[in-house]
């Protein structure tokens, strides 16, 4: 056998030296992200209506048994 030849570039955790950086951001604007989740709710529920019934079949009455 022949000697051991490392394949990567990886070093032990012990070996390893890791910092941790901050990044400071201005905080969420809560009204924007609201205004832009209701468009979203309202777009998707329009998008929704705009459907046909043809798509549901067999969801409605179907609770009544057949005879």
């Amino acid at each position: 056998m022949g000697t051991y030849v490392k394949k990567t570039n990886w070093r032990r955790q012990e070996d390893r030296q890791l910092s941790i950086r901050a990044e400071l951001r201005d905080p969420p604007d809560y009204q924007k992200l609201t205004e832009l989740l209701i468009r979203l709710s309202l777009r998707d529920a329009s998008a929704g209506q705009d459907q046909s019934p043809e798509h549901c079949s067999g969801t409605r009455g179907s609770t009544r048994a057949s005879r």
